[in-house]
């Protein structure tokens, strides 16, 4: 009974390890959409800092360069922001990367595991119906 303990546990493992794995991916996707965002809203704000302004009088000119400035800033803190972003992505990904290694190997172990079983289960089968067949010769004699 022991090694269907272990496959059953070993079974488990490879579920909660394909769970994390899902986990890690959704996070990834996630990071990725927040990464889109942060590109198109950067891509967005140097179009509203390249845009011209019509210059009516002095005032409109020093709110006009107020307000490109505060646009360049703002796009400066994006691209910064999103800098560490990708390196927060970067991380994420290696992570993936080595949860699906260790889910892989499990699932390697859980097969090699499960045929060894079916193994022993036919060797057991056999001798069975090998003995059946010695009953069955020998009142037959």
């Amino acid at each position: 009974m022991k090694p269907a303990r272990s496959l059953l546990a070993l079974t488990t493992l490879v579920g909660v390890r394909e769970r994390e794995i899902d986990r890690k991916k959704a996070d990834m996707a996630d990071k990725a959409a927040l990464r889109a965002r942060y590109v198109g809203n950067i891509s967005r704000l140097d179009a509203l800092a390249q845009a011209p302004v019509p210059v009516v009088c002095a005032e409109t000119a020093v709110n006009a360069s107020a307000y490109r400035q505060a646009v360049v800033d703002m796009a400066n803190r994006h691209k910064q922001e999103l800098a560490v972003h990708e390196l927060d992505m970067d991380a994420s990904r290696v992570e993936l990367v080595q949860a699906s290694r260790r889910c892989e190997v499990l699932t390697q172990v859980l097969v090699r595991q499960r045929q060894m079983h079916a193994k022993v289960a036919r060797s057991k089968e056999q001798k069975r119906q090998d003995d059946i067949a010695a009953q069955v010769w020998r009142r037959g004699s």
